[in-house]
């Protein structure tokens, strides 16, 4: 079967971006239905779903998208026959430029092929947007796109787009049009099928995580409610006036400051994007213990976090909340205490004393310099300081 997808016209140079029509719409989707079958069973099974659909056109690509409007931009869910790098790039700059994949993504009808950017704004003008000529014009011929809108549910939205260059746009598009209308009501058929595969598969995930902790750890959803919480998490519950689980099953910190500042921050690890990385902490003094604390954002659908669509497939938002106390002997530096430092923080500033670039600091220390930047940046705004100089003044200063 599948040497009626990859069928040939003879000509050595006309695979490349020219349209080669589906001889034989019936078997083409009886070949694609089989593995979109196969990715109702398997998540990871998808990337042969979207390369097989490239493969009918060399030249073009496949995109398969999630749009969550708590995200402001869309979520490369998978890829195939974009160049490398690309997707990388588009997810963490140009996605947000895309303003036609937006507007689309909400407002085509469910299951029905349109043709893109025409759908939303005419080529001319997409031609001489921002995203096509930072982002998408580096890929050669990938101006047009076939699309199909295959899910919707709670405000997120799953798109599939074949795209192709300009110069073909009209013979493409009437080509793979019908392939994609029989093939929308399957692809739809089959997310929600993974959709129920991963919710029997949350609950033991999210507890082994916890459990294989030293540290008082719990995961938290939205709400704060804990979903799990190891037996560290336990014991201080029931041993400290620091923190407490309520009503509902509510965690929350006995001082109301703390509490607010840590209710802000469970509700921007949330938001996160999936696939990002980072984790937010804090640290807070209560009766003389010096606690610390570290927010992850994670997703409940841990078995598929790996597998592509975790993006899309994902839900109820959770968190990791791991809590330390520091011992009463451990000397803590006076800046530190002073500007409520973490000790990431006061380890950067303490390196920059020391000479030396921000990139080779960031190799010393075994860290990402992104990763030094931030907490650079962070520890100039606690101590009211404006640049790296200013900084390590104030730390000579005390020493």
């Amino acid at each position: 079967m599948a040497d009626v997808v990859r069928r040939s016209n003879g000509k050595a140079g006309a695979a490349a971006g020219r349209p080669r029509p589906p001889h034989d719409l019936h078997a083409l989707e009886s070949h694609l239905g089989e593995l979109i079958n196969a990715a109702a069973l398997d998540p990871a099974a998808w990337q042969q779903v979207a390369d097989e659909l490239r493969h009918l056109n060399p030249g073009s690509r496949v995109v398969i998208q999630a749009h969550d409007p708590s995200l402001g931009r869309p979520l490369v869910a998978l890829a195939s026959g974009w160049s490398d790098g690309y997707t990388d790039r588009y997810a963490s700059h140009f996605a947000r430029m895309n303003n036609v994949s937006k507007i689309w993504a909400t407002s085509a009808p469910m299951l029905t092929p349109v043709l893109l950017p025409e759908y939303v704004l005419p080529v001319g003008d997409f031609l001489k947007s921002e995203f096509y000529n930072e982002g998408l014009k580096s890929e050669g011929e990938a101006e047009c796109g076939s699309g199909i809108r295959i899910f919707s549910e709670g405000g997120r939205q799953a798109t599939l787009v074949l795209q192709y260059g300009l110069r073909h746009k009209d013979d493409m598009h009437r080509h793979f049009a019908p392939l994609l209308q029989r093939l929308g009501p399957r692809l739809r058929g089959a997310l929600l099928a993974n959709r129920q595969t991963l919710r029997k598969r949350t609950s033991p995930l999210t507890g082994d995580i916890v459990n294989d902790l030293v540290d008082p750890a719990l995961i938290l959803d939205r709400s704060r409610r804990v979903v799990c919480a190891n037996q560290a998490a336990r014991e201080l519950v029931v041993s400290s006036e620091t923190v407490r689980i309520g009503a509902r099953d509510v965690f929350s910190f006995s001082e109301p400051q703390t509490d607010a500042h840590l209710a802000t921050l469970v509700e921007v690890a949330c938001q996160r994007a999936p696939g990002s990385s980072g984790y937010l902490q804090f640290d807070f003094l209560h009766r003389g213990c010096r606690f610390h604390a570290s927010i992850l954002p994670i997703t409940r659908s841990l078995g598929l976090a790996n597998k592509g669509l975790a993006c899309l497939l994902s839900f109820d938002p959770a968190v990791l909340l791991v809590l330390r106390t520091e011992p009463p002997s451990e000397k803590k530096n006076e800046l530190q205490v002073r500007f409520q430092l973490t000790n990431a923080e006061l380890r950067i500033a303490q390196a920059l004393t020391r000479k030396g670039s921000l990139i080779q600091i960031a190799d010393e220390l075994g860290i990402a310099y992104e990763t030094a930047r931030n907490q650079v940046k962070s520890a100039l705004r606690k101590t009211g300081t404006h640049t790296q100089r200013e900084l390590v003044s104030l730390f000579l200063q005390k020493e």
